[in-house]
């Protein structure tokens, strides 16, 4: 029996912010995407983390991927869908040899 490493995917998508011409319009700014491959698993062990404003956060998935994508322009609060649902990334780790998200 043949195992993936990450047998799951999913997207993560953010709209920067936006600007203001030189006539004072707002524009708005780009939506961009990104397709991750990933593993992801539950939180059973009702793990929890504080925010940086002192409040304590349950999320729900561990999500594990590889460095290769560059996660350092993801706002903290940016919408990741995976299993058909819209998931909001709490918070996000890049280490040397794997990403770590929760949701």
């Amino acid at each position: 029996m043949v195992t993936k490493r990450f047998p799951h995917s999913g997207t993560i998508s953010y709209a920067a912010p936006g600007t203001t011409n030189s006539l004072g319009y707002l524009t708005e700014g780009t939506i961009t995407s990104i397709a991750v491959i990933c593993d992801i698993q539950m939180n059973d062990r009702q793990l929890k983390i504080v925010g940086d404003d002192g409040i304590v956060i349950l999320y729900n998935y561990h999500v594990f991927c590889d460095p290769d994508i560059d996660f350092s322009s993801v706002p903290k609060a940016a919408n990741f869908r995976f299993f058909s649902r819209d998931h909001v990334i709490r918070q996000l780790f890049e280490y040397q040899h794997h990403v770590e998200i929760k949701c």
